[in-house]
């Protein structure tokens, strides 16, 4: 009977930790884009894109705070709840703002005959679309259980190894287990924990919870990002598009890390359209730019790139009315919590990349000098494309709108940078790797190629839409 209470205490234990991490994520994520929105006089209303934002942050609190509970036991529950609270006081200070301050809003064109229909009309292909894309996503996860291979051995075996031997760093981090890459950022291995610290580390559930909701995020963070700049037709259409993509299902019921990247690219992308469209929310969308991208970094090693694409994108075409040095010195500010994250992470845990740990100084610039990796790049990359069995020829049709489209302006000329950066480093990759080239391009270009589907998309309703005509809100 002792015994059975003492396990009733450490289950009630176990859930008032939780519930001091959830609610703790949900008051950071109020305080923080509350006070990064008091950067603007005027911030500009963004519902959608903030939303999803606030979301991502107090996912990215809720796996670090997790983590860092199962890493180090012994700092204690006490630590935690005291972190947590602390939280919480500060959260009543998020959102205050000047009353007397207006809003600059995106508006849509004077309303035509049949315009009431035709939007009645979207709406509708919109929910019926969403739900079956929705549906598909959802019968392939319960086919697959445990998800495709990396799931099964890198990131869930990441969270259960934490569950299991809670503190032992040194099994949770071997450089013997190489194979599984313990040296991958931990956003998606400390979820699943969390959700196995109240399901059992047995459970399934948490990493299907996790696939489904970056899935829901990275249409939501696309329609977030066209509609207020294109209209929510053109939202509709390239949500649509998106979602009718075969291989955007498969891999959500993969649960691997690659859609939530594409999910915080496109969020990022989305903000950085904002901050060249809208000057008068300029400050406060590139601190989010930094925020979502240090979180991009946190949640995969290409999320590195991606970081370092969206900072690349400010220095070559800073916002309107923001002078570069000061774009940056806000995107730094955005980004370095997590970065901070990563880099203790990378210095004290992380074991040595097989990347870089088989290259040398002769063996890079060998590979360097070989046409022949380039061309055979090329032609991966040009047969993914054209799968049909996995992008429907929808892709190439993105390409050539994001290509050929004749709208111009900050807003595609920084979303542009972003995608063609990462693609390039992403072709370095491939071009520096010791591994056998005609193999890592045959189990890593699809998964590769999902990270810039969502921002491929918003690139191509930007280049092809007309801007939605831009108003101030009547006076009150």
């Amino acid at each position: 009977m002792i015994g059975a209470l003492g396990t009733l205490g450490l289950e009630a234990h176990a859930v008032l930790a939780h519930g001091l991490l959830t609610l703790g994520a949900t008051c950071f994520a109020g305080l923080a884009v509350g006070r990064i929105l008091r950067a603007d006089a005027r911030p500009a209303a963004e519902p959608t894109l903030l939303g999803a934002t606030a979301l991502v942050i107090g996912l990215a609190f809720l796996s670090t705070g997790a983590t860092a509970r199962l890493l180090f036991p012994t700092v204690g529950t006490a630590a935690w709840l005291t972190a947590c609270l602390g939280v919480l006081a500060l959260g009543a200070f998020a959102t205050r703002r000047d009353r007397g301050s207006t809003t600059g809003r995106l508006h849509a064109p004077p309303a035509v005959p049949g315009g009431v229909h035709r939007r009645r009309a979207f709406v509708a292909l919109a929910i019926v679309g969403g739900a079956a894309a929705a549906s598909i996503a959802v019968a392939r996860l319960v086919r697959a259980p445990d998800g495709a291979w990396d799931a099964f051995g890198f990131w869930n075996l990441r969270a259960r190894l934490f569950l299991r031997a809670p503190g032992d760093l040194a099994l949770g981090f071997s450089p013997e287990m190489a194979a599984t890459h313990p040296d991958y950022p931990l956003l998606i291995p400390g979820l699943v924990a969390f959700g196995g610290g109240l399901l059992g580390d047995g459970s399934t559930l948490p990493s299907a919870v996790v696939a489904a909701l970056f899935g829901a995020l990275a249409a939501v963070g696309l329609a977030g990002a066209v509609g207020p700049r294109r209209g929510r037709e053109v939202a509709v259409v390239a949500t649509l598009l998106f979602l009718a993509m075969p291989h955007v299902a498969r891999q959500v019921s993969w649960r691997y890390a690659d859609v939530p990247l594409a999910a915080l690219l496109v969020l990022a992308c989305g903000w950085l359209a904002s901050a060249h469209e809208r000057p008068e929310g300029a400050r406060s969308a590139v601190v989010f730019v930094g925020v979502l991208g240090s979180i991009a970094a946190w949640t995969k090693n290409e999320g590195i790139v991606v970081l370092g694409a969206l900072g690349a994108s400010l220095v070559v075409r800073p916002p309107a009315g923001l002078p570069r040095r000061q774009a940056l010195r806000r995107f730094a500010a955005g980004a370095a919590p997590m970065v901070a994250v990563l880099v203790a992470f990378k210095l004290a845990l992380a074991p040595p990349n097989d990347l870089f740990e088989a290259s040398s100084a002769g063996s890079v610039l060998d590979r360097l000098a070989r046409p022949s990796r380039f061309v055979m790049i090329a032609a991966a990359w040009l047969d993914e494309v054209v799968s049909t069995a996995r992008w429907n020829l929808l892709l190439p049709a993105v390409l050539l709108a994001a290509a050929l489209g004749r709208v111009r302006g900050g807003a595609t000329t920084g979303v542009a940078v972003v995608v063609a950066s990462i693609a390039a480093a992403y072709v370095l990759v491939y071009v520096l790797t010791p591994h056998a080239l005609p193999q890592h391009l045959d189990t890593s270009i699809e998964r590769l190629q999902m990270h810039l589907v969502p921002a491929l998309v918003l690139l191509a309703a930007l280049r092809v839409a007309p801007p939605v005509r831009r108003t101030r809100p009547p006076p009150s």
